[in-house]
């Protein structure tokens, strides 16, 4: 290949004379966080990959190298794809795209076709993301995609929505960049027909959080309003359909005061109530009360030993 002129690929030419991030990655040397190492290799262009990250606990990427075999020109853009992985979280790797690479070179004079009509670098980014969350690659890909462009997909977009409380559409392209590039994504009347538009996620999506909302008022409302015994009902109910047989526990008493209501429970097989298991399963009995009744349901845990 021959080696592009200074005039119109400057930064094309860095990448290549003095790459950044290629190299190794190597797991004994990082303290905190994981090493991930995905592999490709494309039997049509004979160029072959190994894309290293190196991922902290929260998910988010500190740090990418590369080895590359084969196409120098394909050595620049894995160059430029490592600049683009750091600093973000290991699902939002799945939203780069040639336009990024494109964008990030900044030579237009180049022939577009040559350099980003490939998926070669989506599909290494792919086995990187199945590889740190387990997820297949089938599952990966059968994601709907909303933005074709960014590769960006329903899921994310909702998560967006629902994690950041976005209520505008101007706000989701800020937030996942769908709809930042044909400018079909935001409503019907685009450039392409879409299957899904932003504006229709929005509105389906807000209109569940306001719904989950109010029946969660609901559920305190009317747990409120009830008597004692009412409640004491309803918590057995509860407890015999979606706790009592599979955590091997039963309702001791059901004490009430003026601020909130107390189960006290018993565990087969635990005479101590502070033992960790007996804690865990006092952390997880009371999350399914108070998500299914109400948020004033403290649960303690009786020892067995204990005789009413």
């Amino acid at each position: 290949m021959s080696k592009p002129t200074c005039e119109c690929c400057c930064k094309y030419a860095q990448h290549m004379e003095h790459p950044e991030h290629e190299g190794v990655l190597c797991p004994d040397c990082i303290k905190t966080g994981k090493v991930i190492a995905a592999d490709y290799y494309c039997k049509c262009c004979n160029n072959a990959m190994r894309l290293y990250l190196h991922v902290d606990t929260d998910g988010k990427v500190l740090d990418a190298k590369y080895q590359f075999f084969g196409c120098k020109k394909f050595a620049v853009l894995a160059d430029v794809l490592c600049g683009l992985c750091i600093g973000k979280t290991v699902e939002q790797l799945l939203t780069i795209t040639n336009l990024d690479i494109e964008k990030e070179l900044q030579e237009p004079k180049l022939p577009k076709d040559k350099l980003f009509s490939t998926s070669f670098f989506y599909t290494i980014v792919k086995r990187a993301v199945s590889q740190y969350t387990t997820k297949k690659i089938t599952d990966i890909e059968s994601e709907e995609i909303v933005c074709g462009c960014g590769n960006i997909s329903l899921t994310t977009i909702k998560n967006a929505i629902k994690e950041k409380d976005l209520k505008t559409v101007e706000e989701i392209t800020k937030e996942t960049k769908a709809g930042s590039f044909c400018g079909s994504c935001p409503k019907a009347g685009g450039k392409y027909c879409k299957k899904y538009y932003l504006e229709d996620i929005l509105r389906e999506t807000r209109a569940q959080m306001e719904c989950q909302k109010c029946c969660e008022k609901s559920c305190e409302k009317t747990c409120d309003h009830m008597t004692f015994f009412q409640k004491i009902m309803k918590i057995n109910e509860v407890f015999n359909e979606k706790i009592g047989k599979e955590e091997k526990a039963h309702i001791y008493d059901i004490k009430e005061n003026s601020e909130a209501v107390a189960v006290l429970i018993q565990i087969e097989g635990k005479c101590c109530g502070c033992c960790e298991e007996s804690l865990k399963k006092r952390d997880e009995i009371q999350k399914v009360l108070r998500e299914t009744l109400c948020k004033h349901i403290d649960v303690m845990v009786v020892p067995c030993c204990c005789q009413k």
